[in-house]
């Protein structure tokens, strides 16, 4: 019963992202700027960008306070702002944020490629602490990270972190990275409530239409029970892009991995 817990908490609050990168130029307009021409964003609700506007589903984003701190408001990002592949755009110099894929077309469609189309570099992102997420937080205060859970999560990495040794020993044509996520995250000062929410921990319902959220949102890890704020977003992502640690990107960073 206890794998079972936590084998579904992996799927539904994974933060597990492939950024792949084209080397071939005539497959997309390239800006000077742009530090590669095309990008593809494989994620869950973290990094969605509105495709969840096409699904029938109860979980949307698409409505106040969603987007509060977004260019246009509500955008169907899970956040009050960005996510972390519209500030790893930014990062990589491309001068607008990667339309959602369900309504994109033409060149669009390309800015994101698979390999057979010259997708040659993929940065692999493991995941976070999920049985810290307030969702999750448990104990009589809501303040206690839920342990299996978190096992279960550094096995993963640890296994994708040798996955991604054996790809690139397996394929010498193409460049991976793993990128950590689980203990990269200091430096909030509210780290076990939701910045908008009901119930516990502001977590036992995400953030309800039109809902208040909190105004120190620079300070909240979560924006609502499972979703990360724009500044925890944007935190994350600059380390993944420039590495502060030798453990925050192996073999290194994105930055390095545009490059080579």
């Amino acid at each position: 019963m206890a794998a079972s817990i936590v084998r579904a908490s992996l799927n539904k609050f994974s933060w597990f992202v492939v950024l792949a990168m084209a080397l071939h130029h005539h497959i997309c307009s390239v800006a000077i700027a742009q530090q590669v021409p095309c990008f593809f964003i494989f994620g869950d609700s973290l990094m969605d960008n509105g495709n969840n506007h096409q699904l029938k589903t109860v979980a949307r984003a698409d409505y106040p306070p969603y987007g509060i701190d977004f260019p246009g408001g509500p955008s169907g990002r899970f956040c009050n702002g960005r996510t972390p592949a519209d500030v790893l755009a930014e990062l990589l110099g491309f001068d607008h944020y990667m339309p959602p894929f369900t309504v994109a077309s033409g060149l669009e469609v390309l800015k994101g490629v698979m390999y057979s189309y010259g997708a040659r570099k993929f940065a692999l992102h493991g995941l976070g602490q999920i049985g810290c997420c307030p969702f999750k937080l448990d104990g009589p205060n809501g303040t206690a990270c839920v342990e299996n859970i978190n096992d279960a999560v550094q096995i993963f990495n640890r296994k994708l972190k040798l996955l991604v040794d054996q790809l690139n020993q397996d394929t010498p044509d193409a460049k991976f990275i793993y990128l950590d996520t689980y203990g990269i995250f200091k430096g909030f000062t509210v780290t076990n409530e939701a910045c908008c929410g009901v119930g516990k921990n502001n977590a036992l319902l995400t953030c309800l239409p039109f809902q208040t959220p909190c105004e120190n949102r620079n300070q909240y890890l979560f924006w609502d029970s499972f979703h990360p704020t724009d500044a925890a977003n944007e935190y994350v992502s600059r380390r993944s892009y420039r590495a502060e640690s030798p453990s925050d990107a192996h073999p290194y960073d994105i930055s390095r991995l545009a490059e080579v």
